[in-house]
């Protein structure tokens, strides 16, 4: 059997992931971890070639390619011929290796900014702190509950309930933990503490560290994500998630394309300070506080047996003001832990707009009319 010239293939791409099929033939071809050299121009990707039946489908090979090289294909070709006869392997490689090409070369359309469509939920999912479609980073010292508290967080999303007792969902997601720090019994154990006696929500925990970091394992997460319907992600910690030294532009840079092509409906981000004690900001380049749209400071100010005070104090909101700090109190007894939003403490609120602020921040406050602290 040979290709009909005059019969285009069915042609799919979506979230870096290409699909060449060929209804009469029975032939797919799926492109993956697709990467274009940025000196060179070339770009090559992990191709799986599947022989289609009432079955299932069957794969016939499997390898990188280079995807513009005539002797890569050439070779690729060859090797078909021997596993599959009676298709012509040159003509269906080389039309679907160039669709491939220019599709990942052409990227999103553009549109006219006035047709932009308005999304038809509020700003906040978890108000004031997940935000809808947008990534937040939350970031503090090591042991300063970050995590408990997107496991609370998570949790309200994930099942409507406020188990952050005064913040109240918008609507729920389906949430998935992406952890690269830990391991999944003692995040079971907290959503057990938090939840009460009774079936814990279904949420997904997905095991990051031994695979890499997240911008080695976009394919494998996109899986993940499709299989579980995972809309929104917490993801601890950065710092270990990214390939690089986080205090690289290109590590936060590659982190965020990566997050990106997740395509999730808002990701809540964990991340740490400096061993200097700059609480402005995540720990890192720049692109950290620049890239996320929302960046929330965390601090133990009372730590009792059975009860952690924190304060959360925005450094940054992309859309608007910065909101006011958010007190959280988490308190232990043998029947689990509860944790409600309380009043910000005065002293972590003072520290905010006094010593802990940077000559630049307390003439901003002063130009926008805030009484400038001394």
């Amino acid at each position: 059997m040979t290709v009909d010239t005059a019969h285009e293939p069915v042609f799919t791409f979506d979230h870096g992931v290409a699909s060449v099929h060929w209804a009469d033939l029975a032939i797919e071809l799926i492109f993956e971890r697709i990467h274009e050299d940025w000196r060179s121009h070339e770009m090559s990707a992990e191709v799986t070639y599947l022989e289609l039946s009432d079955g299932g489908p069957t794969p016939l090979h499997r390898a990188r390619l280079n995807l513009g090289s005539t002797t890569a294909r050439a070779t690729a070709v060859k090797h078909l011929g021997t596993l599959h006869q009676g298709v012509d392997w040159n003509l269906l490689l080389e039309r679907a290796a160039w669709k491939v090409v220019d599709a990942v070369r052409e990227g999103l359309p553009a549109i006219l900014l006035r047709d932009a469509v308005a999304p038809e939920h509020e700003r906040f999912l978890l108000k004031p702190i997940a935000l809808y479609g947008d990534s937040v980073i939350t970031f503090g010292d090591s042991g300063s509950m970050k995590s408990y508290l997107a496991i609370a967080g998570a949790a309200s999303i994930h099942t409507g309930r406020p188990l952050l007792a005064g913040l109240i969902p918008a609507s729920t997601m389906r949430v998935g933990i992406f952890d690269w720090e830990w391991k999944p019994a003692p995040h079971k154990r907290r959503l057990q503490a938090l939840c009460g006696p009774g079936p814990l929500p279904d949420i997904t925990y997905v095991p990051c560290l031994a695979a890499g970091p997240l911008a080695h394992q976009v394919d494998r997460l996109r899986r993940i994500i499709d299989q579980h319907g995972i809309e929104y992600g917490i993801f601890d910690s950065v710092g270990l998630a990214c390939a690089g030294s986080p205090e690289e532009t290109a590590s936060a840079l590659e982190f965020f394309q990566a997050l990106a092509n997740l395509d999730l409906k808002g990701s809540w981000l964990l991340a740490h300070v400096n061993r200097a004690g700059d609480v402005q900001r995540p720990f890192g380049s720049t692109f950290w506080q620049a890239s996320a749209r929302s960046t929330w400071f965390v601090k133990k100010t009372i730590e009792l047996e059975t009860r952690v005070d924190l304060n959360l104090t925005q450094r940054k909101m992309n859309d608007g003001p910065r909101l006011a700090p958010l007190g959280v109190r988490f308190e232990f007894d043998s029947g689990g832990v509860t944790a409600s939003c309380i009043q910000a403490s005065d002293e972590s609120a003072r520290a905010t707009r006094s010593g802990s602020e940077t000559a630049v921040d307390r003439i901003a406050a002063s130009l926008r009319g805030r009484p400038l602290q001394t």
